[in-house]
């Protein structure tokens, strides 16, 4: 992104040098923001400067976020590895630990991160609609955007359910990925759907959608709700520190009035020395 300087200014000699008239009117090859801010004035150029400068950060913001998470999910594949081993039905593995150990010892560290590549590509559109969803269901069931409990956990659970159901097949490819043991038939996205494909047809893709529309529309409302309730306390809090202080009111009652003046009447008056 290129931010231009504000402050710079084209004279009329140099225009028409470059082809340009003395009116005002640009050069024909001179298409730039410097020019156009000159003549919409400095305040104006300031507001886009900023706008800019806003939305520079703006994605230098995802950019970090998606490299966290990127960072994150390698843990998350590990432990999704041992979880779903565990939840196997007639699961060898009596544990966590002996679970990670003999896989390790078995298939080596390969097995923990060969769904990784699937958890990344899933997690794109699963984020993204899930982002979407709640900002749309937050625009048609709470418009003043104002602090709703309910909107924010309906619109949570809405929009994790509709993530949850879409991302179902990518889902379904990183459980046989995890799951497949000695000798691994798949290796990689492509070949875990070729394998759904060839055992259970193109439905196979969706088993299991009902359950993990389940587990996570409660998650995604939880999340949100606590979001929004952490970010509605922490605004009120900088709110009330940034309103000035209230100067003490005079006494309003007569009674009040007259103490005061008698107590200042009855105060001695400086010796002095003669």
């Amino acid at each position: 992104m290129i931010l231009f300087d504000t402050g710079f200014k084209i004279a009329p000699k140099t225009a028409a040098a470059r082809g340009g008239s003395l009116s005002g009117d640009p050069p024909p090859q001179v298409h730039n923001n410097r020019w156009h801010c000159e003549r919409l004035r400095q305040p104006v150029c300031g507001e886009r400067l900023d706008f800019a400068i806003n939305i520079e950060k703006a994605y230098r913001a995802r950019l970090m976020g998606s490299v966290r998470w990127a960072e994150v999910t390698i843990l998350i594949v590990c432990v999704a590895v041992v979880k779903q081993r565990l939840q196997m039905q007639n699961s060898p593995y009596r544990g966590v630990w002996e679970c990670a150990r003999r896989v390790y010892r078995a298939e080596g560290a390969r097995a923990f991160y060969r769904s990784y590549g699937t958890q990344v590509v899933m997690n794109v559109p699963f984020q993204s609609l899930h982002f979407v969803t709640y900002e749309w269901c937050q625009t048609a069931v709470n418009p003043q955007r104002a602090y709703d409990p309910r909107a924010h956990a309906l619109s949570g659970a809405a929009a994790g359910a509709l993530a949850a159901a879409a991302t179902t097949p990518l889902d379904v490819c990183k459980t046989v990925l995890n799951t497949q043991e000695v000798p691994a038939r798949a290796d990689g996205l492509v070949q875990a759907a070729a394998l759904v494909l060839r055992a259970t047809g193109p439905l196979g893709f969706f088993k299991g959608a009902s359950a993990r529309v389940l587990y996570q529309m409660p998650a995604a409302a939880i999340c949100w709700l606590t979001y929004e309730t952490l970010k509605h306390l922490l605004t009120a809090e900088s709110r009330e520190e940034a309103l000035p202080l209230a100067p003490s009111p005079a006494p309003s009652t007569p009674l009040v009035g007259a103490a005061l003046r008698l107590a200042a009447a009855d105060v001695p008056a400086p010796l002095t020395r003669t």
